[in-house]
């Protein structure tokens, strides 16, 4: 799991859709519990966890300040919240039918269930050829 510092730190990158500086990060983050200075230590913990990477530099005033990315998209993020719980770990089987059953159950466009179909038909696909190799 991330802090909610953390948290907040990918959901400035995944909002601006590109790579940030640290001083675009702390622009764009209306809502922190951390000290402005504080930016580069918490950086700095997310690039040894893995879940950004420096994705070049920028001119900024008359320096050069690194570029930061995430490692994990938003779906990718959430989707690994949901693995992660012991229930869904532990039931699997009866937890992803349902979870699905739910998410489908919202407001989803007939592109949207094609797309979830070509998903699933993709994997059927991959199961059937490692079926096939063993």
């Amino acid at each position: 799991m991330v802090s909610n510092n953390e948290y907040n730190i990918l959901l400035a990158i995944w909002n601006a859709g590109h790579a940030l500086t640290a001083k675009e990060i702390l622009e764009s983050i209306e809502d922190k519990s951390f000290k402005d200075r504080t930016i580069h230590s918490i950086l700095n913990a997310m690039l040894e966890k893995g879940l950004i990477y420096v994705d070049g530099q920028k001119l900024s005033s008359r320096i050069y300040s690194r570029c930061f990315n995430t490692s994990i998209s938003f779906a990718e993020y959430y989707a690994n919240c949901i693995m992660d719980n012991a229930v869904y770990r532990r039931e699997k089987a009866q937890v992803l039918p349902g979870l699905l059953s739910a998410l489908v159950g919202e407001d989803v466009s007939p592109e949207m269930l094609d797309r979830l179909e070509a998903l699933l038909e993709e994997k059927r696909r991959q199961l059937r050829h490692e079926a096939d190799s063993l």
